[in-house]
């Protein structure tokens, strides 16, 4: 100023930023993230796939140190690779919906850990668990998944028989279905006379 330049301040102790201790927690979309299929927010969804189709399980998170991802299937855990070629990777957490001051700084530290099965078959239906576990706690997410077979239907068994008429029970993948009637015609062959809503 116009009294000359002043002493310079005594210089003040280093500051390091760093990322606070805290058990896992499951994205949801109320934490303002980027949501949406295949985000991971919200946990593990229940998934219904064809076979042959790649099987994908993502489930978001906060937390710090970052957790260990534990995977299980039907109560049973799960290893990577195997006939199934599972992998077990963690991808960049979900992006804020609105820009932060501090940007990336500012963000909670997270991730995103997914599973993968590149060709799913019905081994892989059933009921699945992630277990996210760090030093401060664990979390833990789940869902069901439904791998539906190649095939359109296959005939089950019969149910009833007369002189008529068959009553066939039918299965598409693993999902029931309604009984399909079918009519005994002249020459040994079937008349269908109904059929399953979802054939």
């Amino acid at each position: 100023n116009e009294e000359g330049e002043g002493e310079p301040s005594r210089p003040t102790p280093p500051v390091t930023a760093e990322n606070q201790p805290a058990p896992p927690r499951i994205i949801t979309p109320a934490d303002g993230v980027q949501g949406g299929p295949g985000s991971g927010v919200g946990g593990l969804q229940d998934i219904t796939i064809k076979a042959g189709q790649e099987l994908r399980m993502p489930v978001a998170w906060f937390g710090h140190p970052p957790p260990t991802a534990t995977w299980l299937q039907n109560g049973e855990p799960v290893k990577p690779g195997g006939e199934r070629n599972i992998s077990m990777t963690t991808e960049p957490q979900p992006r804020s919906t609105e820009p932060l001051v501090g940007g990336a700084l500012e963000e909670e530290p997270g991730g995103t850990s997914v599973l993968r099965v590149p060709k799913a078959s019905r081994a892989d239906s059933g009921e699945w668990q992630v277990v996210l576990k760090n030093d401060l706690g664990q979390t833990t997410s789940s869902c069901r998944v439904v791998v539906l077979g190649e095939n359109p239907f296959v005939i089950f068994r019969i149910m009833s028989y007369n002189d008529c008429q068959f009553e066939l029970s039918l299965e598409l993948g693993n999902t029931e279905l309604d009984i399909l009637p079918v009519d005994h015609n002249s020459g040994n062959n079937f008349l269908q006379i109904g059929k399953p809503s979802d054939i």
